[in-house]
């Protein structure tokens, strides 16, 4: 496990060793679409059912996010100055809803700054 969550260079600092891993629509059941979450770390698992998966750490959990994001967190995670800027608590991740191309709307997360966010209080 602890091979495949750190696989190369990123060494962030928040211990998610009791993180329960969920989904994105189990996580959105009782939490806010609109809010911004606190980034602590993200890997990408190669055991997952269909293949490598994203998983972005947050507080008390391990969110499995959609693949296509998986690029984004594999760039993140080998860049030292975006690592630095995780483990300093200035990533965050917000929802977003788009359409498919098949017409259905689904749920993809972003990275966001939070350098003034979370002196308006909208970060979690």
């Amino acid at each position: 496990m602890f091979n495949e969550m750190f696989n190369n260079s990123a060494k962030f600092t928040y211990n998610a060793d009791n993180n329960k891993y969920i989904g994105i629509t189990d996580f959105l059941k009782d939490h806010d679409k609109m809010m911004t979450y606190q980034v602590h770390g993200m890997f990408v698992t190669k055991k997952g059912q269909y293949g490598p998966s994203g998983i972005v750490i947050l507080d008390g959990f391990n969110l499995r996010v959609p693949k296509h994001i998986i690029k984004a967190i594999e760039a993140i995670r080998n860049d030292p100055e975006a690592v630095k800027l995780v483990n300093e608590g200035h990533c965050g991740l917000k929802f977003r809803e788009y359409e498919d191309k098949s017409g259905v709307i689904r749920t993809t997360v972003d990275f966001v700054d939070v350098w003034c966010i979370r002196a308006s209080g909208l970060i979690q």
